[in-house]
């Protein structure tokens, strides 16, 4: 009948995986990763109510990390965040070891605003003798978002100084951490965190770290990475327009390579003939840039009437001056 439940899970089957599960129950052995794939199946079929009725008769505890974390997550799910609260508190403990589970714990906690409790959890973390450097490093992050949130911009500093030197053992720790302080407001010390990743295998090809790594850099005007994240994104996805849009303008904001910038913005606007605007920008900036490195002072000044300031990055913006300086004094 184990081997029921199983089957009857990833063929989606209610009726043959409740009959499996009944017999479970009857004899005993069913475990609480068996009641979660039950209620997620029930949720499936549209059952809510009977979810919430089960989870908060389940007066078990789990045999394992996972069976905490899917319990949490089905009660999340429903808004039972009291219940999966109680849950954490009474069991998170027994599982010092498991990223997953204290992540998902200080998440709840950080969106329930449960300041002391968040506190509280990292403690817990750093005082057990099984923890890891990146559990430590996610104990650090928890204690400076519960000063970021009670206004203690030392305590913050103090906290994520610590959290930033970790060498962090868990990549997926240490990326969640990154987005964490990211959503602090702290774009160098996320970068910091986020950066390392660079040369685990499967961040290299995730573009989700990329495009968060732009958006980082962009913060924080770090040209650099900038570069780096949009190369990478156009080399995963080449055919997305948004990244070929974002390699051309960071080429362009670096002075490097106009030329593949030009190319790549004239690509862009003659597969999309309706974008106008801040696509066009950085064809008109490579062409000015060319333009005026060849001291074609003409051909300059069209190209540099036709581009949108708003839509260029602060670097850009900066260069502009300076050509349009020099621009105006060449004509008196």
């Amino acid at each position: 009948h184990l081997l029921n439940l199983k089957v009857s899970f990833q063929r989606n089957e209610l009726e043959h995986y409740r009959s499996s599960f009944n017999f479970a129950l009857f004899r005993q052995s069913a475990k609480l990763i068996h009641y979660c794939y039950y209620w997620q199946m029930l949720l499936d079929a549209g059952r809510k109510d009977e979810v919430i009725a089960g989870l908060h008769a389940y007066n078990f505890a789990p045999t394992n990390a996972r069976e905490a974390e899917l319990f949490v997550i089905v009660a999340r799910d429903l808004n039972q965040n009291d219940l999966a609260l109680a849950f954490l508190q009474q069991y998170a403990d027994q599982f010092p070891y498991d990223a997953a589970l204290w992540l998902g714990y200080a998440d709840l906690l950080t969106e329930m605003q449960q300041w002391n409790q968040l506190r509280e959890a990292a403690l817990s973390i750093r005082y057990n003798l099984h923890n890891t450097a990146s559990l430590r490093g996610l104990s650090f992050f928890m204690e400076a978002r519960a000063a970021l949130a009670e206004h203690r911009p030392h305590s913050v500093a103090a906290s994520l100084q610590q959290c930033t030197w970790i060498d962090y053992d868990q990549p997926s720790v240490a990326y969640a951490v990154g987005k964490g302080v990211a959503d602090m407001g702290f774009p160098t010390e996320a970068l910091s965190l986020l950066k390392p990743l660079a040369e685990v295998e499967y961040y290299q090809n995730a573009t989700e770290y990329w495009a968060r790594i732009v958006d980082l850099a962009l913060t924080s005007s770090l040209g650099g990475m900038l570069l780096e994240a949009t190369e990478n994104l156009y080399r995963i996805d080449g055919s997305n327009v948004v990244y070929r849009n974002n390699l051309a303008a960071a080429l362009l904001s670096e002075r490097q390579n106009p030329e593949k910038a030009l190319r790549l913005t004239l690509e862009i606007i003659q597969e999309y003939e309706e974008i106008q605007g801040a696509l066009k920008t950085p064809y008109h900036l490579a062409w000015l840039e060319i333009a005026f490195e060849r001291r074609d002072m003409e051909a300059a000044r069209r190209h540099a009437r036709e581009i949108q300031e708003d839509v260029l990055m602060p670097g850009d913006k900066v260069w502009l001056e300076r050509v349009l300086y020099e621009l105006d004094q060449d004509r008196s």
